[in-house]
């Protein structure tokens, strides 16, 4: 495990002054003072506990605004965390070193969640959905292309196996096409951002802040989530492994605490968290603005919500059953997917009623 690491706060040993050659009562007496004093000085550092270190993965997204500004405003701090924020270059490949114990609790998509516990097995819970594309994602043409259909026998640039290779299948479906009829090239989201803009390809499936770019760029958007097949389609939770949370569950409950906090406060003060997201992403705060008016981040009603009535089943369960579906149909999971075991209540049930 990479994380959770208290540490003593250690206080500097006593500053040496100039040596003067005749020493008066006054000094020696300030002098057999400092052995009481050092001792009284680690008394009290063995009792101040650091924040306990967590390293926390995820990609370049808007719908983490509500992490980003915990960030900044130091809501991790006054929940006893020091958090390091770990970038990747997608949702999945955070998973991995998640996994591994090498980052603590991951941000990423219900898609990347059900698809590894349906191929690895591996344990996950979600304890807080974090966002909704709304149009944040999308598949970005060059200017000669003014539809989806247009792109027939094209290059469209997607990560293929990750969550947006389901959101075109899914696009290319509802306009009555199929893989077979494009030609995909496998690359990272960013990367096919960047190989849009290049002019590599001519179609990229990304997020913002590339989308805004190829649409500065005179880029057309011919599908996003904003369309009612992909509703809900690309939803993102605050994860950990079941091993994790067991041990460390005040860590997990901290954590998603400052999370909340960090949205209501975007919330009250959206210009300044423009800002601060928009520093984060490397984008203006107005173009930030108009990428979180493509994202529905959800605050802590809208996860009491999602978690429903303690004892009945979660109103969240048809959105990760329709996920599930989608990749059992098309075989892409091979193990059995226990959905109820993976949504963790307890942390969003103890913070609402606080």
């Amino acid at each position: 495990m990479s994380g959770v690491r208290p540490h003593l706060v250690c206080s500097p040993g006593p500053r040496r002054g100039p040596t003067l050659g005749d020493q008066t009562m006054t000094q020696i007496a300030l002098r057999s003072l400092a052995p009481l004093a050092a001792l009284a000085t680690y008394a009290f550092a063995t009792t101040a506990m650091a924040d306990t270190e967590i390293t926390v993965g995820h990609d370049w997204w808007v719908g983490y605004s509500g992490v980003f500004v915990a960030e900044d405003q130091g809501f991790f701090k006054d929940e006893g965390l020091d958090v390091t924020l770990q970038m990747f270059a997608s949702p999945s490949e955070a998973l991995p070193p998640l996994i591994a114990g090498h980052v603590d609790i991951g941000m990423t998509t219900l898609h990347n969640l059900l698809l590894v516990a349906g191929t690895q097995g591996q344990p996950f819970r979600v304890g807080y959905f974090l966002d909704a594309s709304n149009g944040a994602d999308a598949i970005i043409a060059q200017s000669d292309f003014s539809s989806l259909a247009d792109l027939e026998g094209h290059k469209i640039a997607v990560n293929i196996g990750d969550l947006n290779h389901m959101f075109l299948i899914v696009a290319l479906e509802d306009v009555g096409m199929t893989e077979e009829d494009v030609d995909l090239v496998n690359m990272a989201p960013d990367a096919a951002g960047a190989a849009y803009m290049a002019g590599n390809v001519d179609a990229a499936v990304t997020w913002e802040p590339w989308l805004t770019r190829a649409r500065q760029a005179g880029g057309n958007i011919v599908y996003s989530t904003a369309e009612p097949a992909a509703q809900n389609l690309i939803l993102n939770g605050i994860v950990a492994t079941e091993t994790f949370i067991e041990e460390n569950p005040g860590v997990f409950e901290s954590y998603i605490r400052a999370v909340a906090r960090g949205v209501a406060w975007m919330q009250e003060h959206p210009d300044e968290a423009n800002e601060i997201v928009g520093r984060k992403l490397e984008v203006s705060a107005d173009d930030t603005k108009a990428m979180v008016a493509a994202d529905h981040i959800y605050d802590l009603e809208d996860n009491v919500a999602f978690f429903g009535e303690p004892g009945g089943v979660p109103p969240i369960r048809a959105t990760m059953e329709r996920v599930l579906g989608f990749l059992q149909q098309r075989e892409m999971v091979t193990k059995p997917v226990d959905i109820d075991t993976m949504i963790d209540r307890r942390f969003v049930d103890q913070i609402a009623a606080e």
